[in-house]
């Protein structure tokens, strides 16, 4: 069963992850229906006074909890289906953090999106020293927001500044990081990793609270935790976003808007928010598309086999930078007959993409494996420009 519980004759329980068919620890809806009898199991013993301290690990090697199952999120096409979602694996977490007895998380490995929210509903987060080790929220990429408690809890643990960092570049933090920002309390030497976590935990037990060291800057503390520093911090960060994306990306812009709604209001409210807000983003085309790439990038890892089904008709293409190598992919689409639509965001480069693709034209009548008149038919497929008319019609986008 994944995953496992046990609780020694000290007190001390353990939820361990492991499964063997995956090379990472994923939130399946089957491994959330497991856990969820396994914290129903953790408040009864907790009530009954047998648990007194809880670690929360993995035995999967490499992987703590590598996050939500990314196709179960694609699948959903329901807003209303997404935000239920997103309040069910809030309402898990939270009985997690109200549970009565100290919970650790003992985060080894990859610790991404679900699995950096399940840390974050724990009492304490400790690491091992492995430069493998990453821990983040890398929700943004796939055009969604973490949605388990992570917009909520995050801020409050490490600051405004660095959630909004962590949450809005998807970037995982190393463990240096983490340890600085306050998102892991320590620091444990991987030789020693469960020793010390089985240490700390029985500590805990005994009624032992270990210190926990918030060094943050003057500057910091004015930004994050006055109320014209934290306008000046969300103002600062929209202005990032929209010269990162044009504002034509939804997630990041919701984020801030999910983090700045929520101040000052409860935790059911903040949460409520944030599960709207999934629902919003888990449906929208951005997302979708964004999940779809994710997925045939992880299908490509597995080898060139591995995506299956019969490749899509591709009508009409799109490439994006328009200098030679933009020209010699125009002028393979265009030899087999597919329009080609050629931009850059500058004229000269356009004209030298399409003078490039007109050479090898040139090349093939010479070869004599076209004729010229062909030769000039196929070479009047590919057009170009500035601007992005003719790209929204193409079946497929390519930069180059």
């Amino acid at each position: 069963m994944n995953p496992r519980f046990r609780i020694d004759a000290d007190g001390l329980g353990r939820v361990t992850f492991r499964d063997p068919a995956r090379r990472q620890n994923v939130l399946t809806r089957e491994v959330v229906e497991v856990l969820a009898g396994v914290v129903e199991e953790a408040e009864e013993a907790a009530r009954g006074g047998s648990l007194r301290s809880l670690i929360l690990e993995s035995a999967q090697p490499g992987s703590f909890i590598a996050g939500a199952d990314v196709n179960a999120i694609a699948a959903i096409e329901d807003r209303q289906a997404a935000t239920e979602a997103s309040r069910a694996g809030q309402a898990l977490f939270g009985r997690i953090a109200a549970l009565p007895v100290p919970t650790i998380a003992a985060i080894r490995g990859i610790c991404l999106g679900g699995g950096t929210e399940l840390a974050l509903a724990c009492d304490y987060r400790v690491a091992d020293d492995d430069d493998r080790t990453r821990i983040g929220l890398p929700e943004v990429l796939l055009g969604i927001l973490p949605g388990w408690g992570g917009t909520t809890r995050l801020p409050g643990l490490v600051g405004l500044s660095a959630a909004l960092d962590l949450m809005l570049s998807g970037r995982p933090a190393r463990v240096s990081k983490a340890r600085r920002i306050g998102l892991v309390d320590r620091v444990l030497p991987r030789q020693q990793f469960e020793e010390r976590c089985l240490a700390l935990a029985r500590g805990l037990a005994r009624g032992k609270s270990p210190r926990r060291k918030r060094r943050r800057a003057l500057a910091g503390r004015l930004l994050d935790g006055t109320p014209p520093g934290r306008v000046l911090v969300l103002r600062a960060a929209r202005r990032q976003v929209l010269k990162r994306t044009g504002g034509r990306y939804p997630a990041p812009l919701k984020i801030l808007e999910v983090v700045r709604r929520g101040r000052g209001r409860s935790l059911a409210e903040r949460l409520e928010l944030e599960a709207r807000a999934v629902g919003e983003l888990a449906v929208s085309p951005e997302c979708k598309n964004l999940l779809f790439v994710f997925q045939l990038r992880e299908a490509a890892r597995k080898g060139p086999w591995a995506v299956g089904g019969r490749a899509a008709e591709v009508d009409r293409l799109a490439v994006i930078g328009a200098g030679p190598m933009g020209g010699g992919i125009a002028q393979v689409a265009a030899y087999r007959e597919i329009p080609v639509r050629m931009k850059d965001i500058r004229h000269e480069a356009v004209a030298g993409g399409l003078a490039f693709a007109r050479s090898l034209f040139d090349g093939a009548v010479r070869r004599r494996s076209l004729r010229p008149r062909e030769a000039a038919r196929r070479m009047g497929m590919i057009t170009g420009g500035v601007d992005y008319a003719g790209v929204g019609c193409a079946d497929v986008v390519v930069e180059a």
